[in-house]
């Protein structure tokens, strides 16, 4: 942790990486109370962006620990592919699936603006 913090590119990496992941427990939390407030309106597609959003929060929390682990020189590289390689799946998984998510509650909405009978 030391060499952590002796290297500033690191510490300005991390702190970027920790506010990440802040921002999207932060949407996470807001977008489950709009769920339950409104639940006529989130029954369509809210539980896959909600599902996006866990996913991205654990790619940034991923994130931040490899660049904890990066300066770290005792651990093999195999970790370091390993973590390399679920952030970026969690990543593509969490955007797909919060992408989705969006589009469906999106079309939703539009069909109860629109007054269509059969958009429940």
């Amino acid at each position: 942790m030391t060499s952590l913090l002796t290297n500033g590119y690191s510490a300005v990496t991390l702190l970027v990486e920790l506010l990440e992941a802040f921002v999207c427990l932060l949407s996470l939390v807001l977008s489950y109370q709009l769920m339950k407030k409104y639940p006529h309106y989130a029954s369509k597609g809210y539980l896959l962006m909600l599902s996006g959003l866990i996913l991205l929060f654990l790619h940034f929390i991923i994130d931040a620990i490899d660049t904890i682990l990066y300066d770290n020189e005792t651990l093999p590289k195999s970790y370091y592919i390993i973590l390399d390689n679920s952030e970026a799946l969690l990543a593509v998984f969490g955007s797909l699936f919060l992408t989705i998510g969006l589009y469906i509650v999106t079309r939703q909405l539009m069909n109860l603006w629109s007054g269509d009978p059969n958009s429940t």
